[in-house]
């Protein structure tokens, strides 16, 4: 890629208004298409400093390029931009012939895959090209100017074959976008001529001819401050339309146009015609805030809450006492700074209001810093003409610059509408509100987003809402979420929709023009994403459960495959032993262990206890134990109340040196276990000697059945290692 300078050598009045090229301005060649014959400039621009989220772009068409190849080639731009300048989000975009005629206009959005949007076709300013070719004629070239490029306007292009509305075409006294004002660089030695526009169809003749004014040099253009945004976050941001060369109604002189910066947005006011007036006095400022209901687990929050939500806010006054509220950070020379505004009112409640600019100036004199346009609400600063909100409609800030204010509710549905808006910091300390806009719906109305006609519905009562704050904005991006945390968060599987819309700008009047526009097709339906990727986590977690199960299935397999081989031993104990052979297997004492002996019994003698397990003979009580004589003399301790009769214990076993047996031994005492003692019906619990008998003693399951073990083995499913 390389940069190209185009010098304008010679203007020619299109109509009534005025097509200038840049005296001086550097723009960036960003690409070429052999196919469709168009190249793609970035206006004012260098290969350093192209990339911005908001992008002007000049298509130029070759012999055989026209609108409908651009329309096809924006979108393929979309994977450049993925690489090389991912922050873009949107892009205006004019479109000129080979012979350097402007033939349309519009805008395009990452939001809708970089799809092309015409504003002004081919058509529309073919016609309005050729009705004022008979009365204008061309302006003479400036002499300084080097006659490096001349750019002409000749036949207009053929109208444009895409199929698009073309919207109603332009007067000849509309006037051409900003991107097409003469823009003299700064230190020329210079300046171009510059025709005044026709006033009427009478005055044509006239225009031709260059007056005093537009052949006087023009002023340097006003310095800019660099723009420290607080955060990098890519939103769509609405087009600047409203800069014109010159309004309809009187001639002015071009002014050079200042490259805006990341905090504010360099327009001119169109012209207040005699209609508009009387239009803008009969407009009363809407009252805007939410009303008092929950939306989830989300209510609008109460005054306490709001003033710590701004806490981080501050007021200053400027040279006229009028209070404007950011976040103002001025650093160590802030008792002799000044803040002073140009421009705006001062409301009733003494907050500035309106369109205007800032300077923060020093006590010596100096000018730290200057903005170009910004806008104000009730103190508030704003990148973008914004009304009716003030400091207390803050309901939420999540911590990384962004801010939501509250600005609408729909009681009926139950809808809280929100404006989001990110603070960034000029550079001098003051912050300033930058909007796309975009504008958060909180509604528990979930199933209004599965039908295309409750979609649109919804959509349109947001748009209609936005012209309470915002009427004319001409771009927006509608969220729609009944989960604040996925506003807050921007966390898609939280949200339930979202949209971009758009409307044309009259240039003439200063105005949006024409209904929103928007298309289902590009939005996004996270429901229906939200409710998938919700039936995949369900099928997955039945899936879950269901391996849960079969592991448990094998699991217990293996355990019953092992009791059954531990059965098939006891079996055969009894066919080579008799049925005596089972009795280690119910008992646990000294005799049967094969590390007892005098060791084992020297520990109860010295006070300790061991596991005990036997077949005994309860013949009586004493005090609160059972009696027991054989196999020999023992106490079971609290067992009082057993029968006499033969029982199998188990329990933990001691000595007890203070009772003696008829042996003068110390009394054995047992203290059972949870199982208690099991009576036998026969003498020496002869019915245990059996190996189900055992098997289920062992197992402390009076119900286990070698049926029943191999049932389950047979029911496992196959696989996961059931065998071994």
């Amino acid at each position: 890629m390389f940069k190209q300078r185009l010098m304008s050598a010679a203007i020619v009045a299109v109509g009534a208004g005025l097509y200038a090229s840049s005296a001086a301005a550097e723009d960036f060649r960003l690409a070429y298409s052999k196919a469709e014959d168009i190249e793609i400039f970035v206006e004012n621009a260098s290969a350093d400093n192209w990339c911005k989220p908001e992008l002007a772009l000049r298509a130029v068409y070759g012999a055989s390029g026209d609108t409908v190849a651009l329309g096809r080639l924006l979108p393929k731009l979309g994977a450049l931009f993925a690489q090389q300048c991912p922050q873009a989000q949107s892009a205006t975009w004019r479109a000129v012939n080979s012979q350097g005629t402007q033939v349309a206009d519009g805008i395009s959005q990452g939001a809708t895959g970089w799809a092309l949007l015409v504003q002004t076709p081919e058509a529309s300013v073919a016609q309005a090209v050729q009705a004022a070719a008979p009365e204008v004629a061309e302006a003479p070239a400036s002499t300084t100017a080097t006659p490096t490029e001349v750019v002409e306007n000749v036949a207009p292009a053929p109208a444009n074959t895409a199929s698009v509305d073309a919207p109603p075409a332009p007067t000849a006294a509309e006037p051409k976008a900003a991107s097409d004002e003469a823009k003299p660089k700064t230190g020329s030695t210079a300046a171009e001529s510059t025709p005044e526009p026709a006033q009427a169809a009478p005055t044509a003749a006239r225009a031709t001819e260059p007056t005093p004014e537009a052949t006087a040099p023009v002023a340097a253009p006003e310095i800019q401050p660099e723009v420290r945004p607080a955060i990098v976050e890519s939103e769509p941001v609405e087009i600047n339309k409203d800069k014109v060369a010159a309004t309809p109604a009187k001639a002015t002189e071009a002014k050079p146009e200042v490259p805006a910066t990341a905090a504010t947005v360099e327009t001119t006011e169109p012209e207040t015609t005699a209609d508009t007036t009387v239009a803008t006095e009969a407009v009363v400022t809407p009252t805007v805030g939410l009303a008092e209901f929950a939306v989830g687990d989300w209510a609008a929050p109460n005054a306490t809450q709001r003033a710590e939500l701004s806490a981080f806010l501050s007021t200053l006054k400027d040279q006229n006492g009028c209070k404007v509220v950011s976040q103002f950070d001025l650093g160590a020379d802030a008792a002799y700074l000044n803040l002073v505004t140009e421009g705006v009112s001062c409301n009733a409640e003494g907050y500035a209001q309106g369109k205007g600019r800032l300077t923060l100036e020093r006590s010596d004199g100096a000018q730290i810093m200057r903005t170009g346009d910004l806008w104000f609400s009730n103190g508030l600063i704003f990148n973008k003409p914004v009304q009716g909100l003030k400091p207390a409609d803050l309901v939420a800030f999540n911590g990384n610059n962004a801010g939501w204010f509250g600005f609408a509710s729909d009681a009926d549905n139950g809808s809280h509408y929100l404006l989001k808006a990110t603070l960034g910091q000029f550079r001098g300390g003051i912050g300033a509100w930058q909007v796309g806009p975009e504008v958060a719906v909180l509604t528990p109305k979930t199933e209004s987003f599965r039908q295309a006609a409750q979609i649109r519905q919804e959509v349109d009562k947001a748009l209609d809402r936005l012209a309470l704050i915002m009427p004319n904005a001409t771009d927006v991006r509608l969220v729609f979420s009944d989960m604040p945390q996925g506003i807050w968060n921007n966390n898609a599987s939280e949200l339930l929709y979202s949209v971009s819309a758009s409307r044309r700008y009259n240039y003439r009047t200063g105005q949006p023009q024409g209904d929103w526009q928007y298309n289902l097709q590009h939005a996004q339906n996270y429901l229906f994403q939200r409710e998938a990727r919700a039936a995949e986590q369900k099928r997955y977690e039945e899936e879950r459960l269901e391996r849960e199960r079969q592991n448990q299935l094998r699991q217990q397999a293996r355990v019953e495959r092992n009791n059954l081989s531990n059965y098939q031993r006891l079996q055969e104990r009894v066919e080579a032993g008799g049925k005596d052979a089972l009795l280690p297997m119910l008992e646990e004492d000294i005799q049967y262990r094969a590390a007892s002996g005098a060791n084992a019994y020297a520990r109860l003698v010295a006070g300790q206890a061991d596991d005990f397990a036997r077949i005994v003979r309860v013949d009586g009580s004493k005090k609160d134990d059972a009696t027991v004589d054989w196999p020999y003399p023992m106490r079971l301790v609290g067992q009082s109340d057993l029968k006499k009769g033969w029982y199998w214990v188990k329990g933990t076993r001691s000595l007890d040196s203070s009772i003696l047996d008829d042996e003068d031994l110390p009394m054995t005492m047992v203290q059972l276990g949870a199982t208690a003692a099991q009576q036998c019906e026969k003498e020496g619990c002869a019915e245990l000697l059996e190996p189900l008998a055992v098997m289920r003693m062992q197992l402390g399951d009076p119900d286990w059945t070698p049926e029943a073990a191999q049932a389950v083995i047979d029911s496992a499913p196959e696989g996961g290692g059931l065998f071994w």
